[in-house]
């Protein structure tokens, strides 16, 4: 659990493949440094774009969390909008990934490195609508379409 934070989902990672990394960690192991590019260079607007992970070695999964929502507001999956809806994302999801892919072409060594194994794999399978802004889960790593149920 995530103080200050709500879970979105969950993965396994034997459902996954091609997971980036750095070094000898997988991406999804070096938030901080993630977070810390991200706030540093990323625009106010799409800061939040990158749900948190948190790994269990135990259960060997990835939790997902994001900022609190309000009691009003209801995280909803990408395929569970209506057709205008989607439209209106996915101009909005082109934004925003363009954004992250200009700062990260823009810097160098690791930081450029973090960031672009960040957002290598953006599934819109794993991305939620809570109010006006678009949060992705499941960054850095692809469904192993072998394995992965959805």
């Amino acid at each position: 659990m995530i103080v200050g934070k709500r879970k979105l989902c969950f993965i396994e990672v034997s459902d996954f493949t091609n997971i980036q990394g750095v070094g000898n960690d997988p991406i999804y192991r070096r938030y901080n440094s993630v977070y810390a590019i991200v706030k540093q260079y990323i625009a106010e607007d799409y800061q939040s774009f990158l749900a948190e992970p948190e790994y269990s070695e135990s259960e060997d999964c990835v939790f997902w969390y994001t900022e609190e929502w309000g009691d009003t507001e209801v995280p909803v999956r990408w395929e569970e909008l209506d057709d205008s809806s989607i439209t209106e994302c996915k101009a909005q999801l082109n934004r925003i990934t363009t954004h992250y892919r200009e700062v990260a072409a823009s810097l160098s060594g690791e930081k450029r490195t973090i960031l672009e194994a960040a957002i290598k794999y953006i599934n819109e399978q794993f991305v939620y609508v809570i109010g006006d802004k678009l949060i992705l889960a499941v960054w850095g790593m692809q469904p192993d379409e072998y394995r992965h149920n959805g």
